[in-house]
């Protein structure tokens, strides 16, 4: 292969850069999910079925996790799948256990106010 091909071609070189940090991540925090949080998976929740529209469903995971000290203290992962008839979505979402216990909270008030 002719490392050229990357030098006239940069956006390529950019994307082996991303793809080399995401394999990366994938392996340090030992799995896609952990590299995608920053941080390794202890243990992860059933899946919570937010229901759907127009022929999208959501789901919602939560997962605990250990992060290292150098990157802080996340604590908890929040990880929203969204599927569709052609396509799938996964986003995650690091939380201090500070943050967690509020968004906790937060769900509980709603929950009250909508008469649940």
């Amino acid at each position: 292969m002719d490392f050229r091909f990357f030098i006239d071609e940069p956006f390529w070189l950019l994307m082996a850069l991303v793809l080399a940090y995401s394999l990366y991540r994938s392996i340090r925090y030992r799995g896609l999910r952990g590299g995608m949080l920053g941080a390794r998976i202890l243990k992860s929740s059933d899946a919570v079925h937010a229901g759907g529209v127009d022929g999208l469903s959501h789901e919602l995971y939560v997962h605990a996790s250990k992060a290292s000290e150098q990157e802080g203290h996340r604590q908890v992962g929040l990880e929203v799948r969204s599927r569709g008839a052609l396509s799938y979505q996964m986003e995650m979402a690091a939380l201090s256990g500070a943050a967690a216990l509020e968004l906790a909270r937060l769900l509980r008030a709603a929950a009250v106010r909508s008469g649940l």
